[in-house]
């Protein structure tokens, strides 16, 4: 199966970014598209999922594996989410099933809109997990 026209547009620009991405399509007939990002702490990199729909109407945003949490600090690390989310309001933290913390960010999309508004949102949501990283760090450690 091929992408759809908007998972082809956000990859173009992706490309002409310089940045590089892996496609894959969805079980749904929608489009996976993975992209690796350097943080700013050295040896720090997350992976950003970006999955368009079939109907190019909305794109989820996900990045997991953010911060490993032990189980006794995990009161502590979901305080500090809590009051993440309530500083940002493009982007949502989460502790996930493997304690780990985890970030998503969704948007409504169309044709015309998707490499845009994608492009904003993928980088929207990796700079504010980047400015978060410290302080999740600081709680866990």
């Amino acid at each position: 199966m091929s992408m759809s026209p908007s998972a082809q547009a956000f990859v173009d620009k992706l490309t002409s970014k310089g940045i590089q991405c892996e496609h894959q399509d969805t079980v749904d007939g929608g489009d996976l598209i993975s992209v690796w990002f350097s943080g700013s702490e050295p040896n720090v990199n997350y992976e950003i999922l970006i999955v368009l729909d079939k109907q190019e109407t909305s794109v989820i945003i996900r990045c997991y594996g953010i911060y490993k949490v032990p189980k006794n600090k995990r009161t502590l690390v979901l305080k500090t989410l809590n009051q993440l989310n309530m500083n940002y309001r493009w982007v949502k933290f989460y502790l996930d099933e493997d304690s780990e913390v985890a970030a998503g960010a969704d948007a409504i999309i169309n044709p015309h809109t998707a490499s845009d508004v994608t492009y904003e949102m993928v980088i929207r949501t990796l700079n504010i997990i980047d400015d978060s990283y410290e302080k999740i760090k600081q709680t866990v450690d």
